[in-house]
């Protein structure tokens, strides 16, 4: 739910509004928290799930105080019961490779440690899914040390339709498409329901965090 149109109000160096959604941490949240308000007057919030990108860099989104801004974000969320926030772990990102976004995330000059604990403290009871990264080595560990409620997964869905149960059972997991990520196509089904070809995805493909392979 929250995309793009909402951090062109959390970021600083984007949002250069004079008026009460803009200037202030607090005020470049109120679109995204008045938002939420609304929309969980309608439904619900218990069926509302929040996407938040803290350390994303899409449109040279570069605000200042980043910690701070979601932190606050983040603690007026858990006010609202929402059914989950879900964030990608930040040294992985859709559009640059790791090297690039490790390499912009030291030039960010930030006095903490790069990591979504100080947001899964922030959220309380608020349930936490994370996203970047994980795959069938992995994906449990955050779970059990606390750390995240829920693990999501991309490409790998994709190309597994029975996911959960390949999990459960360590079957191998297929690889995905990517020329097939983004259409529209005249046979939109390939890639998604239908395989005509299919490869397991081998030791180089696990656990790659990018998008851009």
């Amino acid at each position: 739910m929250i995309s793009y149109l909402f951090d062109q109000f959390h970021h600083s160096n984007i949002n250069q509004r004079t008026d009460e959604y803009g200037g202030s941490i607090e005020n470049r949240c109120r679109f995204t928290l008045e938002t939420v308000d609304q929309i969980s007057a309608a439904i619900g919030s218990a069926r509302l799930g929040v996407r938040l990108s803290p350390f994303g860099l899409f449109n040279q989104t570069h605000g200042e105080k980043r910690m701070e801004q979601w932190t606050y974000l983040c603690n007026e969320l858990s006010k609202r019961n929402v059914a989950y926030v879900h964030m990608i772990e930040p040294r992985f990102d859709e559009f640059k490779g790791a090297s690039e976004k490790a390499l912009a995330l030291s030039e960010m000059s930030l006095d903490q440690d790069i990591s979504l604990a100080p947001f899964r403290k922030a959220l309380g009871k608020t349930p936490l899914m994370s996203a970047g990264g994980f795959g069938p080595d992995n994906y449990e560990e955050g779970i059990v040390n606390g750390s995240y409620d829920l693990i999501a997964f991309g490409r790998y869905f994709v190309a597994n339709a029975d996911l959960v149960e390949r999990l459960k059972s360590k079957e191998p997991l297929y690889k995905w498409d990517r020329t097939r990520f983004y259409g529209p196509f005249e046979d939109n089904e390939v890639g998604y329901t239908v395989h005509p070809k299919r490869e397991l995805a081998s030791s180089s493909d696990r656990l790659k965090g990018q998008l851009v392979d």
